[in-house]
């Protein structure tokens, strides 16, 4: 139990980013040179499993998103002010807050029901009842939680893998392979 706190209190004590867009008045140079500096480059994902002496086995995974400038991002939330309020990045990480809100929710159910059974084995002596009240909730609650958890990774993985067409649309900047380019440059405009 110890290791599965501190594996969380570990991976909540990853620092924040603060990153910040150019003025909307930048130059076109200055929105491409901050693509090319803020841009995503790769993602690492790290999983740690946990096990207990008494049995069983939890795993945690964290995703870093790593910018070009060398900045990692540990928190999707933490992309926000680069991207559209409508971007599918921006979409992804409230989707991942929602599902860690159901993962707290799930596990906190679990939690009741140990409790509950507790209280029913001690009001009414029944094993059978207890059992099935403690029993049932925690293999719910703890199933459920499982699922909004690898939900929530699936939408933090969404979120950084679409998080260079959302900066590039914040900072109107058109990429093209390798090519980065302000849009309303002339030969951009006509090209397209």
């Amino acid at each position: 139990m110890r290791v599965w706190v501190l594996t969380i209190l570990l991976v909540g004590c990853k620092p924040h980013v603060t990153l910040v867009p150019p003025p909307p008045n930048a130059s076109p140079d200055e929105r491409v040179a901050a693509f090319e500096r803020l841009a995503a480059v790769s993602e690492k994902m790290t999983i740690t499993t946990s096990c207990r002496t008494m049995g069983g086995c939890s795993e945690t995974v964290e995703l870093t998103l790593n910018l070009a400038n060398g900045t990692q991002v540990h928190h999707a939330e933490d992309l926000l002010p680069m991207v559209p309020p409508d971007s599918e990045t921006a979409q992804a990480v409230h989707a991942s807050h929602r599902a860690s809100r159901r993962t707290w929710m799930w596990a906190g159910l679990a939690a009741g029901a140990l409790v509950a059974g507790f209280v029913v084995f001690d009001a009414t002596d029944n094993e059978k009842l207890a059992f099935a009240v403690g029993g049932g909730g925690i293999v719910v609650g703890a199933l459920m939680a499982w699922r909004s958890t690898n939900e929530e990774t699936h939408q933090i993985r969404r979120a950084n893998e679409t998080y260079n067409d959302g900066l590039a649309r914040t900072l109107r900047v058109c990429v093209d392979g390798y090519i980065v380019e302000a849009c309303d440059t002339p030969h951009v405009n006509a090209s397209r």
